[in-house]
Formats: structure tokens, sequence, C-alpha cells
């Protein structure tokens, strides 16, 4: 068996799920941006500044390097996360996985900011390591 069959796999996988639709790769995507966001600590500084935008915005900035820009005219958040490599595992090393990985960067960031907001929003992708950016973008709408 291969090296690096347990990546291989994965990687496979999200090639499959490119093909799929929205509803389809979300319910995929979503479990793994939601251990991300358990995992990495990031539930429990939402929690500490629920409700707190800017408060959260310079803890990020301070604690993670994210570069954060927000525009309380046009409602929109951006998020760069100042780094040059995807924050997925599966990025790292051999292949690179297909773009579609983003899309769990879109629901983590999602939920970060539903929650520190107590208030649905969206996101999407502005820019990608793994689409040849410098590093990844995301952009947030904001409720009214």
């Amino acid at each position: 068996m291969e090296k690096n069959f347990e990546r291989g796999w994965a990687i496979a996988a999200l090639r499959g799920l490119s093909h799929c639709s929205p509803e389809v790769w979300r319910a995929c995507l979503e479990p793994c941006a939601d251990h991300h966001y358990e995992s990495d600590g990031i539930s429990a500084a939402v929690a500490l500044h629920r409700g707190d935008l800017e408060g959260f915005l310079a803890f990020a900035e301070a604690e993670y390097g994210w570069k954060c820009h927000l525009d309380r005219e046009a409602r929109r958040l951006s998020i760069d996360e100042n780094k040059n490599v995807c924050a997925c595992p599966l990025a790292r090393g051999g292949e690179t996985p297909p773009d579609i990985l983003c899309n769990c960067s879109v629901l983590f960031f999602t939920r970060i900011f539903s929650e520190l907001l107590q208030t649905p929003v969206t996101a999407r992708v502005a820019a990608s390591v793994l689409r040849g950016d410098a590093s990844c973008v995301y952009e947030i709408s904001l409720p009214e």
C-alpha cells in the first residue's frame, strides 16, 4: 500500500465532491469545519468575545495574525489569514487538493461569525492559496 494512502484517498474524495451540488459538499465538509472549530480552541475565543465583533477582531489579529478589515457601511468583513499555506493538513506535502477544500474554511468562518454575532452570516472565498493567491481571504456578509 502506498505511503500516504489515507491522504490520497481523502484528496480523491474531495475531487469527487467537486462534482456534487453545494448541498452535498456542505453536508460532507461541515463536520470537517466543525472539527477545526472545536480542536483549534477558537470556540473558547468566540465564547469570550460573543457579541463583541471589534474585540474578537483585535484578538484574532494578535493571536492568529489575521488581517481584518471591517466595512460597516457595506456590512462586509474581510479576513485575510495572512499565511502562504492552506490551514488544512491535506494541503501539506505532495499533491495539492482541489479547491473545493476552500469551502471547509467558508463553513469554518461562517460558524465563527454566526456564533460570535448570534445571527446567521454568509461567507465566501475571495482569494485562496490553493488557487494560486498569496494568502487565503474570506469575505463575510454581516446582517443588517
